[in-house]
């Protein structure tokens, strides 16, 4: 009887232990999130951050690396902006110029510099 109790005891703690150690990876469903740049008069802005399934992980709203880019010539694109969360460019010239976040290379957004 001893043994049987000590084998269903271990077998609890076991099968407690894999709960838990899967309870977590649920939990670390996060993804990095990026806006297509956006102006504001004469400043193109560009965001990430982290977003998760579960609200209450400490990791929801942290904060991501943003690289914003300008488009120079067709096809080329020149970084004029980077940080972690927020990013701000002063657009310099006139008329409309093409930017992007470079985690989101299809997404151009054309922006009219004054």
């Amino acid at each position: 009887m001893r043994i049987r109790t000590a084998l269903l005891t271990v077998a609890t703690v076991a099968a407690g232990t894999v709960a838990l150690a899967a309870a977590p990876a649920s939990a670390a469903i996060c993804r990095d999130v990026h806006t297509v740049p956006w102006q504001v008069g004469s400043q193109v802005f560009g965001h990430a951050e982290l977003v998760c399934v579960d609200p209450n992980d400490p990791r929801d709203g942290q904060p991501m690396p943003v690289k914003l880019q300008q488009e120079g010539f067709p096809g080329f694109w020149q970084t004029v902006a980077t940080g972690t969360g927020d990013v701000a460019y002063l657009c310099r010239g006139v008329g409309p110029h093409n930017f992007r976040d470079a985690a989101l290379p299809a997404k151009v957004v054309p922006l009219a510099c004054s």
